[in-house]
């Protein structure tokens, strides 16, 4: 686990809150960490997005300590799953 990774996006240096990588080192669960005074909202969903971009991570999680939102990514046909919790740990 990794906290403030930084990336690249269109030449500009960002940085995300928290990645989980599997026993390999491949990225597994993306978190975008909010204060409890920001809501959780379609800009934290394209920031998210957008560093995931680079990832390509089958979980992303957003939370702001009081709200929680968890997906489950299928690439093989474009679809998310919003999940009511954490994905175990890759591998269990």
């Amino acid at each position: 686990m990794a906290s403030e990774v930084q990336l690249e996006l269109n030449g500009q240096k960002k940085r995300c809150d928290l990645l989980v990588v599997d026993d390999q080192g491949t990225p597994y669960l993306l978190v975008e960490c909010k204060a409890p005074t920001i809501p959780l909202d379609h800009s934290t969903i394209n920031q998210t997005v957008q560093y995931n971009s680079q990832l390509q991570v089958p979980y992303l999680a957003m939370t702001n300590g009081v709200e929680h939102y968890i997906f489950h990514l299928r690439y093989e046909d474009h679809k998310a799953e919003q999940l009511a919790d954490f994905p175990d740990s890759p591998g269990h």
